[in-house]
């Protein structure tokens, strides 16, 4: 019953053009809830879902696309710059389509190609790697458009107050004014 309680606070945000934080425990089902959303949105809405996480999970999200929605097309972004260039390229130009996965390093790295893209909505699995707002990845993040973004953590703060600012820059950016007002 949570599951379907975060589905539709997803739903709910996005209905009114927020975005937000999903910070279920580990192991209870941000990515089935996050999946659940973007099933459910594209039924009504065409465009494309963005999908941000570790490298070590881009392949997991893809399998749990096709265990769980398989009528939602994805494409994984990797490999070479040769080959994320004509990745990207494709999975931004084919409306069959329907989420780009890469990882927080090649976001970095490839910003450039997204630059101009306005997705529908970014999901940003493990959400932690945001935390610091003076690196590049954080940087490449905040540069992304989109329509709305969720962040998905267990651990939306690991350390201090200011991983929450470099959150909240990226997914309600302006909310706060300027970091300082934040420590204020």
């Amino acid at each position: 019953p949570y599951q379907e309680t975060g589905v539709k606070w997803l739903g709910m945000l996005d209905y009114y053009g927020l975005s937000g934080v999903l910070a279920d425990d580990m192991g209870l089902g941000k990515t089935i809830q996050a999946i659940s959303f973007i099933l459910s949105k594209n039924e009504r809405v065409n465009g494309k879902y963005l999908i941000l996480s570790p490298s070590s999970v881009i392949y997991n999200w893809e399998r749990e696309f096709e265990k769980f929605a398989p009528s939602i097309n994805t494409a994984i972004i990797s490999g070479s710059i040769e080959e994320r260039e004509q990745q990207i390229a494709h999975a931004l130009n084919n409306e069959d389509i329907d989420v780009v996965i890469t990882s927080y390093p090649l976001i970095q790295r490839d910003i450039d190609y997204y630059e101009d893209y306005t997705f529908q909505t970014i999901i940003m699995d493990e959400s932690q790697n945001v935390k610091n707002d003076a690196t590049k990845t954080t940087k490449a993040v905040r540069r992304l458009k989109s329509n709305t973004v969720f962040a998905l953590s267990g651990t939306p703060i690991e350390n201090n107050l200011n991983e929450l600012w470099s959150l909240f820059s990226i997914i309600l950016p302006g909310l706060f004014l300027s970091k300082k007002s934040f420590n204020e």
